[in-house]
């Protein structure tokens, strides 16, 4: 894939929804085996043959276009994709195809928005080569959740936040005004929005000297596409594909990514006190805290098949080509990073990393959360027998001990410590 593509790439990939269908572009295709049933819809793996059911279609993720090999010769490796209801806010490379008309695709899919799709499927919003994916709305109203220290926002349809929990410093009430948010990345006592036309705007923890709040502000830039919040730091990635961090920078997770100069970031996480991004090659750079081991590169090994991450307190987590995880750092609690290496699992099509916990979203869209139980953050997620997750997003802060889900109708359910309404609050914002 070339440079141009490799930067569409980035610049379409860090909103909250995910790759739903997968698609193709050249004029004449070999036909895929019919038993892999690839670009159908899906409620189960069962029915995708020896493919996954990755948010509703058939489909495999990939690393590079020779994973895709196995579809259609032409197929491409991309998180460019036409849109459905909300999957996943982390990056998930699947298999793509183009097209310029219904005859480009393969029988039984049509050609919208230049890309092939189950007819069946929802209706999907068109990819913006020129910013950031527009979330399509969803029954129930929230398209992406993300969880701070002691509070969480929900990213609404329309493009408002609405956030609950401590409102320490405006992290809540900070979040009124704009409308016009793609994707939410929320830290300690705060949470940054990038907006459609690229610039970002934080809210909370102003008074800190640390400036996690003002920095992006100053800098009146536009070619943002991905945000995300540490405790007291902030990382925010460009469309060029460079990372610009401002806050706390006693461990250097600050100053860090300016070390080595690259520029094809794909995504960047935010832990704690250490900050990790993943390169467009699938390999990995972590800078800032490494008290456990959590800026390490995972297991040593010196992997280069990731196509997510995240980061907690001490440990951070990736999730590989092959839809396994991998987790490195502290394991002081129950098994925040071992819990995925004794689960082997291979289905994995999202994974969240919170202070001392570590979930994985099945492709069947059931959830596997291991770690520190104490506020029932692990097992919280089955009081109601949910089985319809797209998106999770936890707590870095200790204190704050709660997690969050998306549900497939736009609904929010949130368990764990509840403190100080991080949980219950989501209630008042829906009345």
């Amino acid at each position: 894939m070339d440079t141009g593509l490799r930067t569409i790439g980035r610049r379409c990939a860090w909103v909250l929804s995910l790759a739903l269908f997968a698609i193709a572009c050249s004029k004449s295709y070999r036909q895929a085996d019919s038993s892999t049933n690839w670009l159908q819809t899906c409620d189960s793996s069962s029915e995708c043959g020896p493919l996954s059911c990755l948010c509703g279609v058939c489909n495999t993720t990939c690393r590079n276009d020779d994973g895709c090999g196995m579809l259609d010769s032409t197929a491409e490796c991309s998180a460019q994709a036409a849109q459905n209801v909300s999957c996943a806010s982390a990056p998930m490379n699947v298999c793509v195809l183009r097209c310029s008309s219904d005859l480009d695709c393969y029988s039984g899919l049509a050609c919208r928005d230049g890309l092939c799709t189950d007819p069946r499927a929802s209706s999907s919003a068109a990819v913006d080569n020129d910013g950031p994916v527009q979330t399509p709305a969803v029954t129930g109203g929230f398209t992406q959740i993300s969880v701070g220290g002691r509070h969480a926002c929900g990213l609404r349809d329309d493009g408002s936040a609405e956030c609950w929990g401590s409102d320490y410093e405006g992290a809540v009430s900070g979040a009124k005004g704009a409308a016009d948010y793609v994707q939410l990345g929320s830290g300690g006592y705060h949470t940054c929005g990038v907006r459609a036309d690229g610039s970002l705007f934080c809210w909370g923890g102003g008074s800190l000297e640390e400036g996690q709040v003002v920095g992006p502000n100053a800098d009146q830039s536009t070619d943002f596409v991905q945000v995300a919040g540490g405790n007291q730091h902030t990382c925010a990635l460009r469309g060029d594909g460079s990372i610009t961090c401002w806050g706390e920078d006693t461990h250097q997770q600050v100053s860090g990514p300016n070390a080595d100069g690259r520029a094809d970031f794909v995504q960047v996480t935010c832990g704690y006190s250490h900050t990790c991004a993943l390169h467009d090659d699938g390999s990995l750079t972590c800078w800032g805290r490494n008290l456990y081991g959590e800026s390490s590169l995972p297991n040593a090994d010196d992997s280069t098949d990731l196509t997510q991450i995240g980061a907690g307190d001490g440990h951070t987590c990736g999730l590989r080509s092959d839809s396994s995880l991998v987790c490195w750092g502290n394991a002081e609690w129950d098994g925040e990073v071992s819990g995925p290496n004794a689960d082997s699992s291979t289905d994995f099509v999202q994974l969240m990393v919170a202070a001392y916990q570590t979930c994985g979203l099945h492709s069947d869209h059931s959830v596997a959360c291991w770690g520190d139980d104490t506020d029932g953050q692990v097992t919280g997620f089955n009081a109601d027998g949910a089985n319809d997750f797209v998106q999770l997003s936890g707590s870095i802060e200790v204190d704050g001990n709660h997690l969050c889900g998306l549900r497939a109708n736009g609904s929010v359910s949130c368990w764990g410590s509840n403190t100080i309404g991080q949980v219950s609050g989501l209630q008042d914002v829906l009345r």
